[in-house]
């Protein structure tokens, strides 16, 4: 059983005739023509964009960077759900504050705890290494 089958020949397609550009730059001056006579290229013509001035806006003091802060007198309206959901994400930014506060905690609990070990076995360890060379003094004194 083959692997690969033979390509069916697709049929071509005639030819497909693309109207003539010219330069926007160069333009030719020519009598005016009837809808019927009028080529291609003049419907595509392709408008050249002027470039727009965009005006310049205030610097923004750097507390408030980003946001316009709007003063008015009187009271603030704020509808319910969206109070309800600011409410809800400062609360549960306060939790993950608490939990990261309380795992570095742990994080320093567990490094003096690390250093005081640290501390005990560099003491235990010289005190053995006293008693080796209190040893070794006496066996080479014989």
């Amino acid at each position: 059983m083959p692997l690969f089958k033979k390509k069916e020949k697709v049929p071509e397609l005639p030819p497909i005739e693309l109207p003539s550009y010219e330069p926007i730059l160069e333009k030719k001056e020519e009598k005016p023509a009837t809808p019927e006579e009028k080529p291609a290229a003049k419907e595509l013509e392709i408008p050249i964009r002027k470039k727009i001035e965009k005006p310049e806006r205030p610097e923004v003091e750097p507390e408030t960077k980003g946001f316009e802060i709007e003063k008015r007198e009187g009271p603030l309206f704020v509808r319910i759900d969206k109070y309800k959901e600011a409410l809800h994400s400062l609360e549960y930014i306060k939790n993950r504050i608490k939990e990261a506060e309380h795992v570095l905690d742990e994080i320093d609990r567990l490094r003096m705890e690390e250093a005081r070990e640290l501390e005990h076995w560099k003491n235990e360890l010289k005190a053995i290494k006293d008693k080796l060379l209190g040893v070794d003094k006496k066996l080479f004194e014989v």
